[in-house]
């Protein structure tokens, strides 16, 4: 750096202060654009924040489902729509104490008013697969990974049982009618 500053200072002396003035001036312009676009990219961080947040919980989903392919182990959700629990699912769901996470952590997912059921059910997958488990106290967070411990399963299939479960809480609060989606959650969630 100090090379430079000597270089204009014998050009400013020599008599160029016009091309020594033109090129500080090219300096602090190329200086100005790095800064805008420096600039640019900070702003779009929330934009980035959202595209990772949806990333994390597509990849959450892919990774159970193909663990359970993998092993060639039971899902806790039944294929067919809307998406309901196995009874692999309802195991999953009495083991985590389901019903009381529910009652809890429901209240939890934000959304809107007037959604209809699949943008319910959007929020609450989406809560459950990204943030749920750092809302859990730590013998909750501490019942569900030993369960997966315990069984071998990825931590995606409880958080994927608490999805569903949540999904049919806030259904019924909404009177939303669906067939049968209530049709494994206990009478207390």
């Amino acid at each position: 750096m100090p090379a430079i500053l000597t270089y204009f200072g014998n050009a400013f002396n020599a008599g160029g202060w016009i091309a020594t003035t033109l090129i500080c001036m090219i300096l602090v312009w190329k200086a100005s654009a790095k800064y805008k676009h420096i600039n640019t990219q900070v702003e779009e961080i929330p934009s980035i924040k959202n595209d990772i947040t949806i990333i994390k919980k597509d990849v959450a989903e892919i990774k159970g489902s193909l663990l359970a392919f993998m092993r060639d182990k039971e899902t806790p959700d039944a294929s067919q729509s809307p998406i309901r629990l196995s009874d692999y699912g309802r195991e999953i769901f009495d083991a985590i104490e389901g019903a009381k996470l529910v009652k809890k952590y429901a209240s939890k997912v934000e959304f809107p008013e007037n959604l209809n059921a699949y943008q319910i059910q959007e929020a609450c997958r989406s809560y459950a697969l990204t943030e749920f488990m750092d809302d859990l106290d730590p013998d909750e967070r501490e019942r569900i990974e030993l369960y997966a411990y315990n069984t071998g399963d990825p931590i995606e299939f409880p958080l994927r049982v608490m999805w569903i479960s949540m999904r049919d809480h806030w259904l019924k609060e909404k009177n939303i009618p669906t067939d049968d989606v209530n049709n494994h959650a206990s009478e207390d969630a």
